[in-house]
């Protein structure tokens, strides 16, 4: 599922990810702090490129780039972080299990995922999931969409036979009438769809080099 963004991704200088959640904090003159928590905790990303590639390289990319930077405003496109760059350390799944498509779980509720049950089940003692892996579920109860659901990051160690895990945020995909969901484990079966919401003009200099002004800034679509 190659897209126009994904060379942006594979070719990066820097990447900077925020899941944090948004944060409203007011402080008062006795200094009581009150915060309310506005949700949004969508993945952001913001992707730096390296000047100083020729034009030569960039050519074949830029003309898409330029079109998909319009058009993606209205729809949809697809990044992976599963390039040789990423998967040996960025990424890469960090459990023993040596499927990682077809898992089965169930949420009871927005950001525990119980009853997880891998494709094949590692050895007791091993690790089913690790934090810092990355999920993306594929169905809710038997349904499946076309874009399919949410990636959703692990932030508790589940050591076989433990079977339960933690999200870094609620699931959209949670319904307490229609908790059984499937996923996939990444990196190579994790996408994210985003919209470009940032697009820094790029430069030529030195005849034959490319620069730019700034990053590029994409949003998570989240599916509902």
């Amino acid at each position: 599922m190659a897209t126009t963004f994904q060379f942006l991704f594979d070719n990066a200088e820097s990447i900077s990810i925020d899941t944090q959640v948004n944060v409203a904090q007011t402080i008062s003159r006795d200094n009581t702090i009150t915060a309310l928590e506005r949700g949004g905790q969508t993945w952001r990303f913001t992707v730096k490129m390296p000047d100083g590639i020729s034009y030569e390289t960039w050519r074949p990319h830029l003309a898409a780039i330029d079109y998909a930077g319009k058009s993606s405003r209205a729809g949809v496109e697809y990044i992976y972080l599963n390039n040789s760059g990423y998967v040996d350390w960025f990424t890469k799944y960090q459990g023993d299990a040596p499927t990682l498509t077809g898992w089965a779980g169930t949420l009871i509720d927005s950001k525990t995922l119980d009853n997880i049950n891998p494709s094949t089940t590692p050895a007791l003692g091993d690790y089913t999931l690790k934090a810092g892996d990355l999920i993306k579920i594929k169905s809710v109860d038997g349904v499946t969409q076309t874009l399919d659901y949410n990636v959703y990051r692990i932030v508790s160690d589940v050591q076989t036979p433990a079977d339960r895990a933690t999200l870094h945020r609620p699931a959209n995909e949670y319904n307490a009438t229609l908790p059984n969901v499937t996923f996939d484990v990444g990196p190579a079966n994790v996408y994210w769809q985003v919209k470009m919401v940032q697009y820094p003009q790029w430069n030529i200099f030195a005849r034959n080099q490319v620069s730019w002004n700034g990053s590029f800034v994409f949003y998570e679509v989240i599916q509902q």
